[in-house]
């Protein structure tokens, strides 16, 4: 069996010509398509996360400064020193499944209204 290994203890290698903020936006736009197909197979997880309403979102991961927040459950999030990309990202999309949810409730009243005027109207 494979010995766990611990993070901490890899070596980085510099990579020459590294452009942080090209891979960055690498891994925020992939993330964005994985995360929404997710979802949209999972439309419990796609409520809850709606459900949500506009708490923040972390991802709270000790060993991941990209996609969480580099601490651990039992730090405070004020000692958050990661990106968190993962919880920026279900946040811009919870925002877009509330803007889809309150469109679809405005058209249902719309027609319903219209339905109502036209049975007064006859």
């Amino acid at each position: 069996m494979k010995e766990k290994l611990n993070p901490t203890e890899y070596q980085f290698i510099k990579i020459e010509n590294f452009d942080k903020d090209v891979w960055r936006n690498v891994i925020r736009e992939h993330l964005f398509k994985l995360v929404s197909a997710f979802l949209n197979d999972n439309f419990s997880v796609k409520k809850y996360l709606i459900d949500t309403g506009d708490k923040k979102i972390y991802y709270i991961q000790k060993y991941d400064w990209v996609l969480g927040t580099g601490t651990e459950p039992k730090d405070s999030i004020e000692k958050a020193r990661g990106d968190n990309y993962l919880g920026y990202v279900y946040e811009t999309l919870r925002s877009v499944y509330q803007s889809e949810v309150k469109d679809q409730v405005d058209r249902a009243f719309v027609e319903t209204s219209l339905d109502v005027a036209e049975g007064l109207s006859a």
